[in-house]
């Protein structure tokens, strides 16, 4: 009986070995691998040496705390927050990684652009006025002809005011009593009336026109002039004396070429004596001391007594003021100047 049970013992040991011993050598077995367990979930994942790492506790990201206080400054300066360090180099990014930061920096710039958000300030998004102030171009001329053969000396001020219209003022100085023009008809008789100015010093008067430039460029081409003069004149012999005042209507045409800066213009035109003269001696008369201003047998006489009659009457050397063409006269002026 004691050999059976002792046969029975041995057989279950065995047994068992057996059935402890066939997974470990399956395991080992490279010929006939064996498929893992399924993890369960939750568990941590065995390393494939069999020895787990402990877990270290991950850092929390610190919270600025509003309450913190910062370090008291002397002379009861405010406190201060502790600045960032510049030093620190920023983290380094690959190529890629750069080029998509662009590309998103610039879709963020352009919807910002649509959603009208603030933006970067460029040259392209400055307002851009719509008006638009040009200087005018201006001219200053003299008629050097006029100064030296008349004795006038007038400065021609031209101002452009739109697009081929401009203003032209002429004031006119007498610099010259005896100028050449002035004694051509007294014959025999030179050098015996003078002129001189009537107004403010040497200034006699000025002349305010329009021009319509044809072409449509201010002082270049021809031009079309309407004008006003009003020039005080007095006028002076050994013996008479008399107040000219030459106050006319102009219609004038003129031509202006221009090199850089300089100009030279020529101006041609008929003028209406609109300040009717009338003044004229008896046929008996032997000096100027008595002269007619209505009635005389020729309206278009301005006469003015150059020489005394020697006590002969009708003897006296007169003189007419006024033109030939009276009352229309006739205007010439030849200018020289510059134009900015």
């Amino acid at each position: 009986m004691l050999p059976v049970m002792r046969n029975a013992a041995l057989s279950r040991l065995f047994v068992i070995i057996c059935a402890l011993s066939t997974p470990a050598i399956a395991e080992s077995d490279p010929e006939n691998p064996q498929p893992a367990p399924a993890p369960t979930p939750g568990a941590a994942t065995p390393s494939p040496s069999g020895w787990t790492a402990p877990s270290q506790p991950q850092p929390q990201p610190t919270q600025p705390n509003a309450a913190q206080t910062y370090p008291q400054q002397p002379n009861g300066a405010q406190p201060y927050p502790p600045q960032p360090n510049n030093n620190a180099q920023p983290p380094t990014q690959s190529a890629p990684a750069y080029a998509s930061a662009s590309t998103r920096d610039a879709n963020n710039n352009n919807q910002k652009r649509d959603n009208g958000e603030s933006k970067p300030f460029s040259s392209e998004d400055a307002p851009k006025s719509d008006s638009k102030f040009e200087i005018p171009t201006m001219s200053v001329r003299v008629d050097p002809f006029n100064w030296l053969l008349a004795g006038r000396l007038g400065f021609e001020l031209e101002s452009q005011v739109w697009k081929f219209i401009s203003v032209e003022l002429v004031p006119v100085f007498i610099v010259n009593d005896q100028p050449p023009y002035l004694n051509l008809n007294l014959i025999g008789v030179p050098n015996t009336l003078r002129q001189k100015s009537a107004g403010l010093g040497a200034l006699a008067g000025t002349s305010v026109g329009v021009g319509f430039w044809l072409n449509g460029t201010p002082m270049e081409g021809y031009v079309l002039r309407a004008e006003i003069t009003n020039y005080s004149i007095n006028y002076d012999t050994a013996i008479d004396h008399v107040n000219y005042i030459e106050r006319e209507f102009q219609v004038l045409i003129g031509q202006h070429s221009k090199w850089g800066p300089f100009t030279i213009a020529g101006t041609f035109g008929i003028g209406s004596m609109l300040n009717k003269h009338e003044r004229c001696f008896a046929e008996n008369a032997i000096d100027a001391s008595a002269p007619q201003t209505s009635g005389c047998p020729n309206s278009k006489q301005m006469l003015l007594g150059v020489t005394p009659s020697g006590g002969l009457p009708g003897n006296m050397g007169v003189i007419n003021l006024n033109g030939w063409a009276y009352p229309i006269d006739l205007v010439l002026r030849i200018s020289l100047g510059v134009v900015f």
